[in-house]
């Protein structure tokens, strides 16, 4: 096998720096605290700026991990783990990869929705750029101050840029496209009047990647897929109800559309029939249709029978008891996903929607959820979230409905997605379907990629990945 370690983004060897003293500490991106040996103290000017006793990142971490854990409450655990992002961004992951489940919910949902509604009441060091739509003139040198002098990769040091816009920019110019001419854009948290919008304008133009619409519908069609061979359904056959018709949901269900077109081998226009919509006015219906305008979920599941209700509506406990009844009777395994984010704003409860359909639901959440125990049988409860394929973008679907416990063992009392602590083994299989597809479509923008070996393209993928070591 090949080394691969002459790759631009090949994660080894040393670094070049140009800063040393307070501000070599300051800069989270080489700061390595008491782990600086004593040849790097010296080169470096850090003596009498560190203790004197010299530590490894483990140690670093195992120290770290119990000051964590002296935190009673999940928020000031989440501003611990900000605090240490700012101080030593090694450090940083190595504590997430080391404790990922138990982590997970404390640097991303349910508690960094927390964390957002606190920002303005807490000082802390200011990360990202900020721009603002009353002073367009001054984006391209707000954006600027982010080049890195010397790269060598046409990128200016930016590899992959997240952009929302919070309903107030873009349409603005393509200052990403000028400064950082690779990049990849990530968009996130665009309204729904936006997002599949300017999506559509730039996705033939540059690499883009909306999260809301791409994202959430790739994970979500994953776990219906392993839902699917978990009770011997066809993906085909399904009938599917999404409770919620926002950016996520609309997104979902066009993911959903494509699966069950290809599934059936049908056009996506057929395959549409299949699929409703609901949202606060109740049943979405075309104009020359005039049957089910009721708001009531119960009537609409009634009529529509689903096999999937879906939900993304941020209604909590919107997924009632008699409506989840009703849909039981229908469908003897009914797959049901609660997706709304924070916890607090989810459709159901996990061990409601399992006493109401006598243990046979097949569950999937947005947020974090632990097992539930139902007349003796524990069932894993799957969080159904963007974080396993968005890293890699979106094209991965079979690659993560293979990694689904429930997927692949048939039982549908275990996991419908894979669990968060698999996130990397499942980002280098998307990575591998994504860079086939991009072949395929004459789309792969770099030579030499071993794609006809299966474990020579996991190494070239995996010897790009970042690893939380110190160089």
């Amino acid at each position: 096998m090949s080394s691969y370690q002459d790759l631009s983004l090949a994660d080894a060897g040393p670094r070049k720096i140009s800063t040393s003293g307070r501000a070599l500490l300051a800069d989270q991106n080489f700061n390595k605290g008491t782990a600086f040996t004593s040849s790097e103290r010296a080169i470096f000017g850090l003596h009498g700026l560190l203790p004197t006793n010299v530590q490894t990142l483990d140690q670093q971490a195992q120290r770290a991990y119990e000051q964590y854990s002296s935190y009673e409450s999940d928020l000031l655990k989440n501003n611990f783990m900000t605090s240490m992002a700012e101080q030593n961004i090694v450090l940083y992951y190595k504590l997430i990869q080391d404790h990922m489940k138990e982590m997970f919910s404390i640097i991303y949902t349910p508690t960094e929705g927390d964390a957002i509604q606190n920002y303005s009441r807490e000082f802390r060091r200011p990360e990202g750029c900020f721009l603002s739509i009353k002073h367009q003139d001054e984006i391209e040198e707000r954006m600027s101050q982010f080049i890195k002098p010397g790269s060598q990769d046409g990128t200016n040091g930016v590899d992959y840029i997240v952009v929302s816009d919070g309903e107030q920019i873009l349409g603005i110019g393509d200052q990403a496209k000028k400064l950082f001419p690779e990049a990849y854009i990530h968009f996130e948290d665009f309204g729904v009047t936006n997002a599949r919008r300017i999506l559509d304008r730039y996705r033939k133009q540059y690499a883009v990647f909306n999260d809301d619409v791409q994202g959430t519908g790739c994970v979500t069609l994953a776990s219906i897929i392993a839902a699917a061979k978990a009770s011997d359904v066809k993906l085909g056959d399904l009938r599917v109800l999404s409770f919620g018709a926002g950016s996520a949901g609309t997104g979902i269900a066009g993911q959903i559309t494509a699966g069950i077109a290809s599934d059936k081998r049908c056009s996506k226009e057929e395959a549409m029939k299949q699929i409703f919509l609901v949202d606060k006015q109740g049943l979405l219906l075309s104009n020359d249709e005039s049957f089910l305008d009721q708001k009531d979920l119960k009537s609409i599941i009634a009529e529509v029978k689903p096999h999937v209700l879906i939900g993304t509506s941020t209604v909590s406990g919107a997924f009632t008891e008699d409506a989840v009844e009703e849909m039981h009777k229908h469908v003897k395994q009914p797959i049901i996903f609660p997706r709304s984010n924070p916890t607090r704003l989810h459709e159901a409860k996990p061990e409601d929607l399992l006493k109401w359909t006598d243990g046979q639901a097949l569950i999937a959440t947005g947020s974090p959820f632990p097992p539930v125990k139902y007349n003796g049988e524990e069932y894993t409860i799957a969080e159904c979230n963007n974080s396993v394929c968005f890293p890699d973008a979106g094209s991965g679907r079979d690659c993560s409905s293979k990694g689904a416990p429930a997927s692949k063992e048939k039982d549908s009392k275990k996991g419908l997605c894979p669990d968060v602590e698999q996130a990397r083994e499942v980002s280098v299989k998307i990575a591998m379907g994504v860079l086939r597809q991009a072949a395929k479509e004459d789309l792969l923008g770099v030579e030499n990629v071993p794609l006809d070996d299966e474990e020579e393209l996991k190494q070239w993928i995996q010897t790009q990945m970042w690893k939380p070591e110190y160089k």
